[in-house]
């Protein structure tokens, strides 16, 4: 029986009646996507600003600067003189270059102390150079060639002021190619061989209120033009009480009180004219 049974499978194997079963494939795995993320619009870059470039600032002193000796000006502001200075240095003690300055020593002296300075030597107490809009006042010196020496300036007013000096050929006030300056209410006295106030190449300056005594010549100017000379007493001078120069055209002098100078010098005079044109 069991011969027969394995006859008739071979028969039918070999008749293609039954078929032998497949192996079942695995599924095939769906690979799973991974969403795509859905592009926003793309910002646009903002782009820094360039930086301007900043121009240094005008320095502007806050305040009154003390000032304590000598020494150079270069920032406009205003400077308070602290002590007496005595300077021995051949040179100016206090050289203003900035414009819109006041410089106020409130009374103290600058003095120099040295007595072998010759009077080629150009120093001053104090001297404004290339300068417009400066105030110098209440200072007293002495012993220097020039008290207060202006040059090359403009709107420049000297108040106040007490200047002295023996030196030969020296200058309480000296206005050298300056204009539009003021000279008021200064005592310019004791420069037995030098000048009260002198003036050369200047234009439009008013000198005015001073008291001018004990001097060689009470006011020199030459080559200086439209300077108006109001109300000065001009007391002692050992020469003249005004010296006016070639070159010094069309300056005016109005209610200034001369007072007869040393008649024993010879050549004494109130008025020494030499040269100047249209003077009143």
């Amino acid at each position: 029986m069991r011969k027969l049974f394995a006859f008739i499978l071979v028969a039918l194997l070999v008749a293609g009646c039954v078929q032998a079963p497949k192996a079942t494939a695995s599924p095939t795995a769906v690979p799973t996507l991974e969403p795509t993320a859905t592009p926003g619009p793309t910002p646009e870059s903002t782009p820094y600003p360039t930086p301007k470039s900043t121009p240094e600032p005008t320095v502007k002193l806050s305040g009154p600067v003390p000032v304590t000796g000598c020494l150079q000006i270069r920032e406009q502001g205003t400077y308070l003189l602290q002590d007496h200075i005595a300077s021995t240095d051949l040179a100016p003690c206090i050289e203003i270059f900035s414009s819109n300055t006041v410089f106020d020593c409130r009374g103290l002296t600058i003095n120099f102390s040295r007595r072998d300075a010759r009077s080629d030597n150009n120093f001053s107490a104090i001297s404004v150079f290339l300068a417009s809009n400066v105030t110098v006042k209440n200072c007293f010196s002495q012993n220097f060639k020039y008290g207060i020496h202006v040059q090359n300036s403009s709107t420049v007013t000297l108040s106040g002021n007490t200047l002295f000096n023996d030196m030969r050929g020296s200058f309480g006030v000296y206005l050298n190619d300056s204009h539009d300056c003021l000279v008021s209410g200064n005592v310019l006295k004791r420069h037995p061989f030098g000048t009260g106030l002198g003036m050369e190449g200047s234009y439009g300056n008013n000198v005015t209120l001073n008291y001018v005594d004990l001097n060689l010549v009470g006011f020199y100017v030459a080559g200086s033009r439209n300077n108006d000379f109001f109300f000065n007493n001009v007391s002692r001078s050992y020469l003249a009480a005004v010296h006016l120069f070639t070159g010094s055209e069309s300056n005016r002098f109005v209610e200034n009180q001369f007072i007869a100078g040393f008649k024993q010098i010879e050549g004494n005079t109130g008025l020494l004219i030499q040269g100047a044109k249209g003077t009143e």
